[in-house]
């Protein structure tokens, strides 16, 4: 993978082009997605939320 050059990008948005297809990704979102991916895993492990209590109907 390497770093695409995207003259038409907004400066703030980082692309990767992989090498073998010429497939192109965006960085930036991938990274996001990633963090708040994370952030939603950890506030339920700290809060102490298991699966069996979401899972459970409320009625």
């Amino acid at each position: 993978m390497r770093r695409a050059v995207a003259p038409t990008a907004a400066g703030h948005l980082t692309w990767a082009e992989e090498t073998l297809t010429g497939q192109r990704r965006n960085l930036t979102y991938k990274e996001s997605e990633a963090f708040w991916a994370f952030a939603a895993i950890e506030v339920l492990r700290l809060t102490g939320i298991r699966n069996d209590h979401r899972r459970r109907p409320t009625s």
